[in-house]
């Protein structure tokens, strides 16, 4: 049986994102004086980012809006981003010899498109034939919706 395409998801399945997360949250929120705790790391862990912002805004009673959290988040993560990722162990070998074979493929995230671009900039061009966003959507994962329009974008059925 050949596949018609393969549909990945990124944070946690192709790299691994969440020691960058975690950088990126402590920097911020020492700013205001609060040491990032593991209970604030377990409560934040996957979004979504409205959740993580508003957590953030209340810790520093208010000195910043959740909006400004969100943006300045997705800033500090996306700079690490550039320096590098690291991906999870046999994902990138697994992309690089599906593009190889000539498997359609989709990339589909809940972040960001800033850092969905980040990641795909570290892969050779053209690797994912589409990619998805959470600004791409209306209902962010775990909503289905995503899926099924990287399923549309690369003409597959679910």
């Amino acid at each position: 049986m050949s596949m018609q395409a393969v549909l990945f998801d990124m944070d946690g399945t192709l790299i691994n994102s969440e020691p960058y997360w975690l950088i990126a949250e402590t920097e911020l929120m020492s700013r205001y004086g609060h040491k990032w705790s593991n209970e604030d790391q377990a409560y934040c862990l996957g979004g979504p980012l409205p959740k993580v912002g508003a957590y953030m805004s209340k810790l520093s009673e208010g000195a910043s809006d959740p909006l400004y959290f969100e943006t300045e988040l997705v800033r500090l993560v996306a700079e690490q981003f550039k320096s590098g990722l690291e991906f999870v162990p046999g994902a990138r070998d697994l992309v690089i010899d599906l593009h190889e074979s000539q498997v359609p493929m989709a990339l589909v995230s809940a972040s960001p498109r800033l850092l969905v671009d980040c990641a795909l900039s570290l892969l050779p061009a053209g690797t994912f034939a589409s990619s998805i966003s959470n600004q791409d959507v209306t209902i962010s994962k775990p909503d289905p919706e995503s899926y099924l329009l990287a399923a549309d974008n690369l003409g597959v059925e679910i």
